[in-house]
């Protein structure tokens, strides 16, 4: 009588970088169309997501939830890239991105400093006006315009700071607000992208409620309260728009005079 013979199926191939973005690409793409993306693919085979020309944070947050998930899954890193691509607001999503380099992260002493003086100044004018913010909303609005300003980069890894301009505002931002609130307002450089994981550990506790896009307006915030830097005005003649950001610090329980 012969001994059975052992039968064991060979063990599968493991998935080639084809495969798993495929994988990366069928997790996201669902997600990213639910939303109102127009989805598409690059020539260099790079998934894009063309948005409304105004996304919430809500959305955003999705997306990086999303990314997450198909990182888990898929056993690589899956990263969301926010831009603008002529006037479009575009999120790409880069597969095993690289690892950031010691020297690609060191800032310019001199040059942070000159930022947190004007930080500093512009919070010290509003702390002085007629109708002031209480101190610790004051506080938390320096520590984020600190953060957004001197140290949100641009995805390149080339020394670039993404942030082109900024403004600090105590006004109603929506009509049932009770009272008025720290609002904080940035452009990043037409054309610029940045991380989306990055802009959310920025922005800190204002990533709770805001909104970005590439519009003219967003919640009453226009050129006219912004205006737009030299390098802004002609970014928009050749056809790159700018991305506003607009969130704002968290109102204190306590009143102040309105």
């Amino acid at each position: 009588m012969s001994e059975s013979k052992n039968c064991t199926p060979p063990a599968a191939p493991p998935p080639t970088p084809i495969d798993m973005k495929q994988k990366v690409f069928d997790i996201l793409t669902p997600v990213f169309s639910d939303n109102g993306w127009v989805v598409r693919r690059t020539k260099a085979g790079v998934l894009q997501a063309v948005c409304q020309n105004t996304v919430s944070f809500l959305l955003l947050a999705q997306c990086l939830e999303a990314c997450r998930s198909a990182s888990k899954e898929c056993s690589v890193q899956v990263e969301a890239l926010l831009s603008t691509i002529g006037m479009e607001l575009v999120i790409s999503v880069r597969i095993g991105g690289k690892r950031r380099r010691e020297e690609e992260c060191r800032q310019s002493l001199k040059s942070t400093e000159d930022l947190r003086d004007k930080i500093h100044s512009t919070i010290s004018k509003l702390s002085k006006t007629e109708v002031t913010p209480l101190p610790e909303e004051l506080a938390r609005a320096t520590s984020v315009l600190d953060n957004v300003v001197c140290v949100l980069k641009a995805a390149s890894g080339k020394q670039e700071r993404a942030i082109q301009s900024y403004g600090i505002f105590f006004r109603k931002l929506k009509p049932s607000d009770v009272r008025n609130r720290i609002v904080l307002a940035f452009r990043l450089h037409a054309g610029t992208p940045v991380r989306i994981n990055d802009l959310r550990h920025c922005l800190g506790e204002t990533w709770e409620d805001g909104a970005i896009t590439s519009g003219e307006t967003v919640n009453g915030v226009d050129s006219v309260v912004l205006p737009l830097t030299e390098e802004g005005v002609l970014s928009l003649e050749h056809g790159n728009s700018p991305i506003m950001i607009l969130t704002s610090v968290k109102a204190e329980s306590s009143t102040t005079s309105e």
